[in-house]
């Protein structure tokens, strides 16, 4: 890559989250937004750190892929709803 690219990579993930889909998730991206429920969900629920760090770096992923709110706004759209969903669970002291 050349520095440009990198520079750009480093403030746009829209292409690891692209890769990410493609081959983690069989390009289907309801299971990126069911992990991240899951990890919510282990981390919440089952007071497991491994789920809070796995929620945490998928939420700072998304929130850090400027390209891809246009190319992919209906899965952003969800995305916000799981997050506003999961912050109401959370207590009040949570952050």
């Amino acid at each position: 890559l050349s520095p440009a690219d990198i520079t750009k990579q480093n403030f746009d993930k829209s292409s690891i989250l692209e890769d990410l889909i493609a081959v983690s998730f069989e390009r289907n991206e309801s299971l990126l937004l069911g992990e991240l429920q899951y990890a919510f969900v282990l981390f919440f629920i089952g007071e497991n750190f491994d789920g809070f760090e796995q929620w945490k770096s998928l939420v700072h992923l998304l929130c850090s892929c400027e390209s891809a709110l246009s190319t992919r706004s209906q899965f952003f759209e969800q995305f916000c709803n799981v997050l506003k969903f999961q912050l109401a669970q959370a207590p009040e002291d949570f952050f």
